[in-house]
């Protein structure tokens, strides 16, 4: 039987470069993947750009594909829960430090199970319905872990994130797939406490010692990760 097909997501201001480290370690295993570009997070985007707008680029990168495990990170735990409703053959849904929405609360509110300001918090500013992130502020939020060259590398990539993605809800159905979540043990963006109830949302959990990012850091581990997610 052929394996299934990683569909990577990625978080706010991130896109699908943060996935580089990892879909090289996923192609020396020999295993299938794609890694999306969501428009909320494009430069430039349409500050009207919404979660439906990340779902349905999800859903155009799957035609084609049968078998599917979706992986959502931070935000694109969102984006995957929005897209799989309108999939066939998704087998499992893999949330990394990932928000998991309820039908009809939006993205906002399902970071707000549990108390607390997070350093991701104090890193954003909005303007015109766009959020953007100092560089330091990012760096402690999302990165306080890796090192300074991998950091550097990821800061000069990360875009503006619009405040619409964000604020819109879910409006997708659940459907009957496994649920797996990893809880990142040492986040300062989507704080471990928070991570906790969200995986309660989750039919198995398992934790990384890593920050926000072990994509970056962690790579090798999380490439595994993601297989016996098979």
């Amino acid at each position: 039987m052929p394996s299934p097909t990683l569909v990577l997501v990625h978080g706010a201001w991130h896109g699908s470069w943060c996935w580089e480290f990892v879909g090289a370690e996923l192609d020396q295993r020999g295993v299938n993947f794609v890694a999306v570009d969501l428009p909320s997070s494009t430069p430039g985007a349409d500050p009207q750009t919404y979660l439906a707008d990340d779902a349905a680029a999800v859903f155009r990168e799957c035609e084609g594909i049968d078998d599917i495990v979706l992986v959502g990170h931070s935000y694109g735990g969102s984006v995957i829960l929005e897209a799989a409703s309108a999939l066939t053959g998704v087998q499992s849904l893999v949330f990394l430090a990932a928000l998991v929405p309820e039908v009809g609360e939006s993205s906002t509110q399902a970071a707000r199970v549990a108390p607390g300001r997070s350093d991701l918090d104090e890193a954003m500013h909005l303007a015109d319905g766009v959020l953007s992130l100092d560089r330091e502020g990012a760096r402690r939020a999302l990165f306080h872990d890796v090192t300074d060259i991998r950091a550097n590398w990821a800061l000069d990539r990360l875009s503006t994130q619009t405040l619409a993605s964000f604020a819109s809800p879910r409006i997708g159905t659940d459907i009957a797939a496994p649920r797996r979540y990893v809880v990142c043990d040492f986040d300062r963006a989507v704080l471990p406490a928070a991570q906790e109830a969200l995986s309660e949302r989750c039919d198995s959990v398992v934790h990384l010692g890593t920050g926000h990012s072990p994509f970056l850091n962690a790579a090798h581990t999380l490439a595994d990760l993601l297989i016996g997610s098979f």
